[in-house]
């Protein structure tokens, strides 16, 4: 079975494993793990038994995105590839000069603090 090729096989208690067949017939609990295996890995095992793996190793969300992605005409993805790269450098631009940060909401601007503490009574 594909799982059984997982290097996380012995130590993995993810029930909806994207490298078993029967993944969609498996119910997802609240408590469950999610997959240790890296994307990469998955998608080397899962390109071993495409007549098995609907979704080849991948997730069914990372299976449909990769559908999306691929029906987009080149030009469409230069588009989105060149916009994500400006966006990148400039939230870690903002990150670094220490200007706002929008874009991480939660990060502390550079040399400042958003935690607050408390003092022990």
């Amino acid at each position: 079975m594909p799982y059984a090729e997982c290097p996380n096989f012995n130590k993995c208690n993810c029930n909806k494993c994207p490298l078993d067949p029967g993944i969609e017939e498996r119910i997802k609990l609240p408590d469950d793990e999610k997959c240790r295996a890296e994307k990469s890995t998955r998608m080397r095992i899962g390109a071993k038994y495409p007549q098995l793996l609907k979704y080849q190793g991948l997730t069914k969300k990372e299976w449909t995105m990769r559908k999306i992605w691929d029906e987009k005409t080149y030009q469409e993805k230069i588009l989105i590839s060149t916009s994500l790269s400006k966006m990148r450098k400039s939230a870690l631009k903002r990150h670094f000069s220490g200007g706002s940060m929008t874009c991480f909401p939660g990060l502390p601007k550079k040399g400042g603090t958003n935690v607050s503490v408390k003092k022990r009574v």
